[in-house]
């Protein structure tokens, strides 16, 4: 059954006029990168290259394995023919396939039948040949220690070495580029070598890169061009992302973390697809170079080698040729509807959805029909519609210099104002619990108000906040921090003791948490990119996420909703909608990502469906141009991608779990023998014990873990992680210990 756990998060994208879909139809954005088919080669893989239907995969002790890859649902291994080295990289060309075939050099193979390749011809090179790239009659070869070689493989049966260039570090990869060769160095980083006189190559520039090694030299293990900008898979820093336009001065421009060590990569369009290893494939939207960001990812055992062919990724994981679809979903709306002003906030409740819109007040949309949502009625406000609370027939609206609007909308046809209060600064954000409404209220902090009459709200006390406030949450009565208010300050996270309105009192604050708003969840509160632990609320603990989540809402366990502000790339704004998964919210999984119409400014979901408001941009707010609500379909769950479970082990659910004190059990299944390690991390990533690392027989299999660390310590109450690596695999779960 497909996690429901999930945010969908409006940030920047390319917007498109999609084609929409028929009413009712179901979109499963889970699978927005999902696998096709997947076939086991028998060991590790570090080459694997696609030509056609026939996928070209390099094993150290097999060789090459020719796999038919024309029904991706059923891959097919057709033919196959041993190396003498430990055969690393491959490239295609033609008829033949060339293998960077470790301390034997180059091996030429001719697949012109690909059910029996046949060697052909070879060379040795002075080092340890790890990648190959052809282009025309020259074979590149990146040969670890011994730089670049560069082969005459005109005549297939007597390859000649060329010319060749010592590099400073280890080269691991190679790419050409017209008379250019970019050499994934090591820990030399990037070099960029010039061979437009192949017998005599010279570097002509050169930029370090900040990964490191850990089992080996580590530093850039492999390089995609694209234009003017190369991406370096940097080990233990992610992806680099290079300038090469001038090819003497290469500089960094942007980098990407991942979430382990990056060790493959292929670009295609606008997108780079990184091989990272124990998190699997990630792809990364690269349509603007400078701020490339992570959109998708997929964990399918631990991935070594990587290439794309249209829109399917042929990835190595664990000795298996995963096939992947990377193609986006195009989920447009299925019902959309434009209200003037310009949208800024968002509730829905019941049949209807309210709109904060700005100028404009509140805008009422009636979305029973979602399909076709049509306005039901609204109602000016006196100031700046910023933000919109509901609670049972009635409607708080944060009106910016106004201050609290409350609006009845038992008769939603015909909203009407019955009471407001002025607060000192600008109303931006709101919540409401019972008979109190509670205000962001930015330069004067927090403004807790009387709504039990709603005729006529009072200001029953205020706190200031150290910076601007602007987003407000309050937890649910029945929490155990009900007494206590979160307020989104800016640049900092503020916790107000509300038990006695006349005196709330700031008791807990945590510096350096940018973001407008704030959301709670249990003893979690989501701010900016930030997740915050206030199980202590005199000492919140923040934990920095790698994405924007600033403006999310939760809805339970089934929708996190969220708007992360647009900003302008060349000029533009444009939005989409994200999702993530959130099993572990301080490690949230990117998903999907789809179009939103014009500026999204807001998003939320009920029921099936999945609500978002948009405006034409902020160039557009002083004169209350049109802005509108957009329904996106429903989610599925009962798609199921295929998994190579033939040829894969499991991690199986400890328990107990959560367990309180004593034994958890994991259980977990090898489908072959091997060297395995089982360990455990906590919610920051840190290892805290191994449980297994040695030979362990195929078969079903378990181990305890007690709750110590590995000095013995009892580890405190909380979020951990227990994960399996194998040759072939690897799998990580949730485990919980509770007081």
């Amino acid at each position: 059954m497909t996690l429901r756990l999930f945010i969908l998060v409006t940030m920047v994208a390319l917007t498109s006029n999609s084609p929409r879909t028929a009413a009712g139809d179901c979109v499963e954005y889970d699978y927005y990168v999902h696998s096709l088919g997947a076939i086991g080669v028998g060991e590790y893989s570090y080459g694997v290259a696609v030509s056609g239907s026939l996928a070209y995969v390099t094993t150290p002790n097999s060789g090459l394995k020719v796999i038919d890859v024309s029904n991706p649902a059923s891959p097919t291994v057709i033919g196959q023919v041993d190396t003498p080295g430990s055969a690393s990289d491959v490239a295609v060309s033609g008829s033949f396939v060339y293998v960077a075939d470790g301390a034997s050099g180059l091996q030429v193979i001719n697949v012109s039948n690909p059910m029996s390749p046949s060697v052909v011809g070879s060379v040795d090179t002075p080092g340890s040949a790890a990648g190959v790239a052809v282009s025309g009659s020259l074979a590149y070869v990146a040969d670890n220690t011994s730089g670049l070689q560069i082969i005459n493989v005109s005549n297939p049966t007597s390859p000649v070495i060329s010319g060749s260039l010592d590099t400073p570090g280890n080269a691991y990869d190679v790419v050409v580029s017209g008379t250019l060769a970019y050499v994934a160095d090591g820990p030399a980083g990037l070099r960029i070598i010039n061979v437009s006189n192949p017998m005599s190559p010279s570097v002509v520039g050169s930029v370090d890169t900040p990964g490191d090694g850990v089992y080996v030299p580590g530093g850039a293990q492999g390089v995609g061009i694209s234009g003017s900008f190369a991406y370096v898979a940097d080990f233990t820093s992610g992806v680099q992302v290079i300038n090469v336009a001038n090819p003497a001065s290469p500089h960094i421009v942007a980098n990407v973390a991942t979430p382990y060590y990056a060790t493959d990569i292929a670009v295609s369009g606008t997108f780079a697809y990184v091989s990272d290893s124990a998190s699997g494939l990630l792809v990364i939207d690269v349509s603007i170079p400078a701020s490339p960001h992570i959109v998708a990812s997929l964990v399918m055992g631990f991935s070594e080698a990587i290439a794309v062919s249209g829109t399917n990724v042929y990835m190595m994981s664990g000795g298996v040729l995963n096939i992947i679809d990377v193609s986006p979903p195009s989920p447009p709306w299925v019902g959309e509807r434009t209200f003037p002003g310009f949208a800024l906030g968002l509730a829905v409740s019941g049949s209807y959805a309210y709109v904060a819109a700005g100028p404009s007040g509140l805008q009422v949309v009636n979305i029973a029909n979602p399909t076709n949502p049509v306005m039901a009625g609204s109602r000016d406000t006196p100031g700046d519609a910023r933000a919109v609370a509901i609670s049972g027939t009635k409607a708080y609206v944060a009106d910016g210099p106004s201050g609290l609007q409350i609006i009845d909308i038992s008769n939603p046809a015909s909203p009407t104002l019955i009471g407001s209060v002025d607060t000192p600064d600008m109303a931006v954000g709101i919540a409401v619990l019972g008979t109190r409404a509670y205000v962001a209220d930015v330069q004067s902090g927090l403004q807790v108000i009387d709504v039990s009459n709603p005729a006529a709200p009072t200001i029953l006390g205020s706190v200031d906040t150290p910076g601007q406030a602007y987003g407000v949450a309050v937890p649910s009565p029945t929490f155990y921090l009900y007494t206590m208010a979160f307020v989104a300050d800016a640049n900092g996270f503020v916790v107000i003791d509300v038990e006695t309105p006349p005196g709330p009192r700031i008791v807990g604050y945590l510096d350096g948490v940018g973001g407008y708003t704030v959301t709670m969840s249990g003893n979690l509160a989501y701010m900016g990119n930030h997740v915050i632990d206030v199980s202590n609320p005199f000492s919140p603990v923040g934990h920095l996420i790698p994405y924007n989540l600033d403006g999310i809402s939760l809805d339970g366990n089934t929708g996190y909703v969220t708007v992360e502000h647009a900003v302008t790339y060349n000029g533009g704004y444009v939005s989409a909608l994200q999702m993530f998964n959130v099993y572990n919210p301080y490690a949230p999984v990117l998903k999907a990502r789809v179009d939103v119409p014009l500026f999204a400014r807001g998003v939320a979901t009920t029921g099936d469906w999945i609500y978002a408001i948009h405006a034409n941009g902020p160039t557009q707010y002083a004169n209350g141009s049109p802005s509108g609500l957009a329904v996106y379909p429903c989610r599925v769950t009962t798609a199921v991608s295929p998994e190579p479970s033939a040829v894969q082990s499991s991690l199986g659910a400890a328990f107990p779990n959560p367990v309180r004190h004593g034994m958890s059990t994991i259980p977990f299944t090898l489908i072959s023998g091997g060297e395995i390690k089982l360990r455990i991390f906590d919610i920051s990533g840190r290892e805290i014990r191994v449980l297994v690392d040695r030979a362990m027989e195929a078969g079903d299999q378990s181990a305890q873990w007690d709750g110590k660390s590995a000095t013995g310590e009892r580890v405190p109450s909380g979020i951990y992680f227990y994960q399996l690596l194998t040759p072939g695999f690897s799998a990580t779960r949730k485990l919980v210990r509770i007081p």
